[in-house]
């Protein structure tokens, strides 16, 4: 009786490590998620800092005659109902526009500028991370707190303990020709040494990461 119970010790023993394992496990890939967002956005080649991302913008008009140069079946459209972007085409041999990507009308950053989001993540810094009882926003004080435009917000999504914002890439606000590049030596539109000859190679991450020259983040 007494090795039956050992052995069912013993099981339980199993089943609780191998739960706080997993547990062990999601939460250093949630460290590791935030600490890739961080990084991103703290380094200078990132698409949130306009300042970087304007480089040596273009007009899309020049933009277009340089592609032309390359693929005379390039064409762009202005969109009718926002003419501050324009669809790229490919007019085919029949004359057919097979649709591309959107890009901008006027003036091209070099890279695309993202706005920044805010999300909410657990602060597993307050507490232990790995053992003792779950925050919910429930148990805690709601407090008010300063957003990304500097005004107090006091609604019912204050961050409380165990929370923090955690700034990361949002959506695209303007698309860089060297995005529209990019898409266009990943579709097969263009190779990769003839779009460096004409438009210069880009020193970055980003586009070294893109084209599989490099790891794109470092976590």
């Amino acid at each position: 009786m007494a090795h039956v119970v050992d052995s069912e010790k013993a099981a339980r023993v199993r089943r609780s490590d191998s739960v706080y394992k997993q547990i062990a496990d999601v939460k250093e890939t949630q460290w590791q998620n935030v600490g890739r967002y961080e990084k991103e956005l703290q380094t200078a080649e990132n698409s949130t800092n306009a300042e970087w991302a304007l480089g040596q913008g273009m007009d899309s008009e020049v933009f277009l005659k340089r592609l032309q140069k390359l693929r005379p079946g390039f064409r762009m459209i202005t969109y009718p109902l926002n003419n501050t972007k324009r669809g790229l085409f490919y007019q085919q041999p029949n004359g057919d526009l097979e649709f591309l990507m959107p890009v901008e009308n006027g003036f091209t950053p070099e890279h695309s500028i993202s706005e920044v989001r805010y999300e909410e993540e657990r602060d597993f810094s307050v507490g232990d991370p790995f053992g003792g009882p779950k925050i919910e926003r429930a148990d805690v004080m709601k407090q008010a707190y300063l957003d990304e435009n500097g005004e107090w917000q006091f609604h019912d999504r204050t961050q409380g303990l165990g929370w923090k914002r955690t700034p990361m890439r949002g959506k695209e606000i303007k698309r860089g020709w060297r995005t529209v590049l990019l898409r266009l030596i990943q579709n097969n539109w263009l190779r990769e040494s003839e779009v460096e000859k004409e438009f210069g190679a880009d020193n970055t991450n980003q586009w070294a990461g893109a084209l599989g020259r490099t790891k794109l983040i470092v976590p």
